[in-house]
């Protein structure tokens, strides 16, 4: 195949994706100026992302007997489990209004660790968890409960 030939395969080649990419670019912007005429840009709905919605399903344990250290830690504090939905990195679990010392384990759950003092009396106890740095963050809550009877 001689020069000229090529070059003239390559220059129509060439004129064929030129051509192309202008006639999609045209009749994409036919569509969309059709699609606009539809409804003005100020009544089309805004695309978000849905909203995790902040909850507590359980704790684990939800109850433990007075004085008893329940999923005993290397410094000898229990450890309570929130299992919920959308929880955050900023998510603090308090035990009656007390920040617990807190691990984000997931979207899901959140570890917090409980020392033995505030296990020491019978009673229901509020749990809550939420974000201090976020004044608007929901709060949820539960109940853990420190059941009667004996301790240790």
């Amino acid at each position: 195949m001689r020069h000229s030939d090529r070059a003239r395969r390559f220059s129509a080649a060439a004129f064929l994706l030129i051509f192309g990419a202008i006639f999609s670019g045209v009749a994409c912007r036919g569509r969309e100026t059709t699609e606009q005429a539809s409804a003005p840009p100020a009544e089309q709905p805004a695309e978000t992302a849905p909203e995790t919605v902040r909850d507590i399903v359980r704790l684990h344990p939800a109850t433990a007997a007075p004085g008893v250290v329940f999923n005993r830690q290397p410094n000898g504090n229990s450890a309570l489990a929130v299992v919920g939905t959308g929880f955050t990195r900023g998510d603090r679990v308090h035990w009656g209004g007390e920040p617990l010392k807190t691990v984000f384990g997931g979207e899901t759950t959140l570890t917090a660790e409980v020392p033995g003092t505030l296990i020491s009396q019978p009673g229901d106890v509020t749990i809550t968890v939420k974000d201090p740095a976020d004044p608007q963050s929901l709060e949820v809550q539960a109940t853990f409960r420190v059941l009667p009877g004996d301790g240790p």
